[in-house]
């Protein structure tokens, strides 16, 4: 999907889930740096609180989305539902061994994008 469907995706899910989210990869570009670039997008990668992963999960149950992944390590998880796009629940950005930065502190160095979709976005 294109840039206007990738930001309604975004919206759809900050509306949907209780917890504050954090876009990213493409759907984070596509909202910033590559605003209005025509590139596609095949999935929606969203990051949330390690303390609220659960209930993004749950919150994308009772919204209609099924999981049909978990990463090996459950770091993420893959869901299909009424947005166009899969959308990949992530609870940390990186692999604890690879970087020390746990996700509480990129959410602390994140900055609030404003309104979309009726629910922040950080």
């Amino acid at each position: 999907l294109r840039t206007g469907a990738t930001h309604y995706c975004v919206g759809f899910l900050a509306g949907t889930i209780g917890v504050e989210i954090m876009p990213l990869k493409g759907a984070l570009l596509l909202s910033t740096a590559r605003r209005g670039d025509p590139r596609p997008v095949s999935d929606v990668d969203i990051l949330v609180r390690g303390s609220d992963y659960d209930r993004a999960t749950r919150d994308l149950g009772r919204a209609g989305f099924r999981q049909i992944a978990v990463d090996h390590d459950d770091r993420s998880r893959t869901f299909l539902g009424p947005i166009p796009l899969p959308v990949d629940l992530h609870r940390h950005l990186f692999n604890a061994c690879m970087f020390d930065m746990p996700t509480h502190e990129v959410f602390g160095r994140g900055r609030n994008s404003g309104l979309v979709g009726g629910a922040a976005l950080h």
